[in-house]
């Protein structure tokens, strides 16, 4: 299984060198499912921090669908320590 994850991330960091997003110019559901798995693995250190995946982490927060859903999910979580 790690070898299949390590094969992954090397297919991903290979697009991302000559693109924005996963697929092409447009950012898409499969940049919202790899933007997560990437920024988690990044903070829990399981993906190597190479150029491609941290320049690829730092634009997702700057997305204005990515801060309404962190303002949506801020708000959750205030009500639920209410």
């Amino acid at each position: 299984m790690q070898a299949e994850s390590g094969d992954k991330a090397r297919a991903l960091k290979g697009q991302l060198a000559s693109r924005p997003v996963v697929r092409g110019e447009r950012f898409t559901m499969a940049d919202v499912y790899a933007g997560s798995q990437v920024g988690l693995g990044l903070v829990l250190g399981s993906i190597a921090p190479g150029p491609e995946f941290a320049a690829y982490a730092e634009r997702f927060p700057t997305r204005s669908t990515c801060m309404a859903a962190q303002d949506i999910d801020k708000d959750l979580i205030e009500d639920m320590r209410k």
